[in-house]
């Protein structure tokens, strides 16, 4: 099916879907970004022709516990560059908190947004919650956001992330 499709090239992300994606495309290019460590797992044989690592410890670990030619690993980082002056909000009273991501249901924003009303007040009110993204639970997302106050904001991050992760105080990953 995939062939069907005729793609240049197959990307896949985590182990379970890099196997699909390997299994699915023979003679199809296929790249494969490992997030973490892939313990236990040395029995499902992954077919990939680049992988890249989004650490050094998960390269040396690809390397190392599972085997991975380094020929064929690179490291691409997560996250932005970091920046050449100090944030401006270590000069500020309010200090902001990201959240930065896709909106669908696993990625756990309702979850946070939910924690974030359970914070006590003298907490709650020194802080800024942006939470940045598009998807199919951002309507729901806002509504939640609306109950939270007005330190809590619902933005898209599109050409922007590289900024909003400069100005954060404290990076929340919820998922």
């Amino acid at each position: 099916q995939v062939a069907a499709l005729a793609p240049d090239i197959v990307h896949s992300h985590h182990r379970y879907p890099a196997f699909i994606a390997g299994t699915l495309s023979p003679g199809i290019p296929h790249v494969t970004t490992v997030h973490s460590f892939l313990t236990g797992k040395k029995r499902i044989r992954i077919r990939a022709d680049a992988w890249i690592a989004v650490s050094d410890a998960v390269y040396e670990w690809l390397i190392h516990g599972f085997g991975i030619d380094s020929g064929v690993l690179s490291v691409i980082r997560n996250g932005s560059p970091a920046p050449d002056s100090p944030p401006r909000s270590a000069r500020r009273e309010i200090r902001n908190v990201l959240a930065a991501g896709r909106f669908s249901p696993e990625k756990g924003f309702d979850i946070l947004l939910d924690a974030w009303k359970r914070l006590p007040d003298p907490l709650r009110s020194s802080l800024r919650l942006v939470v940045a993204g598009t998807g199919p639970e951002e309507a729901r997302l806002r509504s939640m956001a609306a109950d939270c106050g007005d330190r809590v904001v619902i933005r898209d991050g599109s050409g922007i992330m590289e900024d909003l992760y400069r100005e954060a105080d404290l990076v929340v990953i919820p998922s």
